[in-house]
């Protein structure tokens, strides 16, 4: 367990963030986003021992794996992965309006600086890092949009992304819901889509009410705060039984686990291989998702259906 920069974790080289099946769906709101930002705003660059504590970080990774499995921590790390995704669209939109600029700023190489903390490089090429395993809503499909690298050379419509870095990823994510693959009120209420556009409504308000350099200066400040005085404490559970037992007592900053979501813990607990923990985790989604109202009292039912076989 050590105190280390926040990208001593998120920038361990070729490998995948997961956000295990277990975990809950993304939630923060606007008030979590608004005291993230006003923490990083308030910091003092010129002042070397001025940094923000983001929390206690707790994951999983096998020896023999490119992939890390996040136990404790996942609202934070999606949080920061959007935030650095919206910084990366605004230094790209300077950069193509005002190239000059750009080349004076060194934005390029800003946007590669971050890119290396939120994408993974294969083959010179640039894939997402963050995934989420659990689907409930769509998890993943907004968390993909919202979190991917945009290139030329992987995006088919590039174009489009050139012409409003901006709204790119809201924009394509509103070509998605037209093709009715997200019901309407999915893609209201989502949280991830709302954490995007609360990010990009604040750097927007912040660009019309500042010259282009005073912008430039905030943009290129956050991206450094981030990258070298954003500090976690990391933990490497040493099993996957080990970290369903952390799962168990840790909450995240603000919002705590439900007992519903303790309860499905235990029961994923149960499973030997990854294989069982996945089908726990399907049953338990089809009877608390699928079959039960939104209304449902998910305690009183379960407490029912077990002194019904139990009395």
């Amino acid at each position: 367990m050590n105190l280390v920069n926040l990208q001593t974790l998120i920038s361990q080289g070729d490998y995948t963030l997961n956000i295990p099946i277990y975990q809950r769906p993304y939630v923060w709101d606007k008030q979590q986003l608004n005291d993230i930002l006003e923490d990083l705003n308030t910091l003092k660059l010129d002042n070397g021992l001025d940094s923000h504590f983001l929390g206690l970080f707790v994951y999983t990774k096998h020896d023999d794996s490119s992939t890390i499995n996040l136990i404790d921590g996942q609202q934070r790390i999606t949080t920061i992965f959007i935030l650095i995704n919206v910084i990366i669209d605004f230094l790209n939109k300077i950069s193509i309006q005002n190239p000059s600029l750009a080349i004076k700023h060194k934005l390029p190489q800003e946007v590669m600086k971050l890119s290396g903390l939120v994408y993974r490089e294969q083959d010179s090429i640039y894939k997402r890092k963050l995934k989420s395993l659990n689907e409930e809503n769509y998890e993943d499909l907004f968390l993909c949009e919202l979190v991917r690298p945009i290139e030329e050379d992987t995006v088919p419509n590039y174009e489009e992304y050139k012409n409003d870095p901006v709204h790119f990823r809201y924009n394509e994510l509103s070509k998605i819901k037209a093709s009715k693959r997200i019901h309407h009120r999915t893609f209201t209420f989502k949280r991830s889509l709302k954490a995007h556009l609360f990010f990009r409504e604040e750097f927007l308000n912040k660009e019309s009410n500042s010259t282009s350099e005073e912008f430039i200066q905030f943009l290129k400040g956050l991206s450094k705060k981030l990258q070298d005085r954003v500090r976690i404490i990391d933990f490497k559970a040493g099993s996957d039984a080990e970290a369903f037992r952390l799962f168990e007592v840790l909450n995240d900053r603000g919002i705590s686990v439900s007992p519903v979501d303790l309860l499905k813990n235990i029961c994923l607990t149960n499973g030997i291989n990854q294989v069982q923990v996945t089908d726990i985790h399907e049953k338990w989604s089809d009877v608390m998702q699928k079959t039960l109202a939104d209304s449902t009292d998910y305690i009183f039912f379960l407490r029912s259906s077990h002194n019904s076989r139990f009395p």
